[in-house]
């Protein structure tokens, strides 16, 4: 049963960066955004990259951030390797501007280093998300890592 289940996470982790392999900026051009889709994915594996187009994204009042999601994933004898995620759409022209804020990423492989931050979070920040990812090696495992993207209003 645990090599089916490791098996299927593979699968879905596959098919999932084999979908979404797009690192593009936003579009600049709203009225091309318009006509293809609304809403637009973008990824990354490299964390200070995740948190930069975050911000900037942010700060453009032409997009909202509708989610973000990571993960973790490993190869037979390789890893961990992480993926983030972000879901955002184009506002519509009646949408009021929204507040801005400086987003950051905490991630660590342990329960109580997990646990400590969020105790020591002060009050001035927001939890966005918390994402946990699982992996496991081919005898070892199923090991966990959590990213927790927080934000600050500025």
């Amino acid at each position: 049963m645990y090599k089916q289940i490791l098996v299927l996470v593979e699968c879905l982790v596959i098919l999932f960066c084999c979908i979404s392999n797009s690192r593009s900026e936003p579009i600049q051009n709203s009225e091309t955004l318009q006509e293809v889709n609304d809403y637009s994915f973008w990824e990354t594996e490299d964390s200070t990259e995740y948190t930069n187009f975050l911000n900037k994204l942010d700060s453009d009042d032409r997009y909202t951030i509708v989610s973000v999601s990571n993960s973790s994933y490993a190869f037979q004898y390789t890893g961990p390797y992480n993926i983030y995620a972000i879901l955002y759409k184009l506002n519509d022209s009646s949408e009021e501007a929204n507040i801005h804020y400086k987003y950051s990423i905490f991630e660590t492989d342990t329960e109580e280093e997990l646990t400590n931050f969020l105790s020591s979070l002060g009050n001035e920040y927001e939890i966005f998300d918390i994402s946990i990812g699982s992996y496991a090696f081919q005898y070892t495992g199923p090991y966990h890592t959590f990213i927790i993207t927080y934000r600050k209003a500025v």
